[in-house]
């Protein structure tokens, strides 16, 4: 197993250790919102689908205008998701001579060549 595979699995785990609380504090927030005043029911849409993804998170902070604390999880929710194809190239090998002393290398000599036609 490569280091960058690994990097893919932690990644994975942590992006589901991460978005799973903020999932279910959107969905909590969601009912606060709506027990501050009357609101219309659409917006019960707008907070469901901000835990589903890129797209929802994004209707959801243009619906809240950035005004209410629930837009710290919709960004939360971009990021993990925006983050999550660029983790593999945090790990970059690069290829180098290295000189050993102990290896012996062997060396074949030819002294005809001949062509087959």
């Amino acid at each position: 197993m490569s280091l960058n595979t690994l990097l893919s699995w932690l990644s994975t785990v942590d992006k589901g250790c991460i978005l799973f609380p903020v999932s279910a504090t959107l969905s909590q927030l969601m009912w606060v919102w709506f027990a501050e005043r009357k609101r219309p029911l659409s917006g019960l849409t707008v907070f469901d689908n901000a835990s589903r993804g890129i797209y929802g998170s994004a209707k959801l902070l243009w619906a809240l205008k950035m005004r209410h604390f629930e837009a710290l999880g919709a960004i939360a929710i971009m990021l993990a998701l925006g983050f999550e194809p660029f983790i593999q190239n945090l790990v970059h090998y690069s290829a180098s001579l290295v000189e050993d002393g102990s290896q012996r290398s062997l060396l074949a000599n030819s002294s005809d060549y001949d062509r087959v036609e």
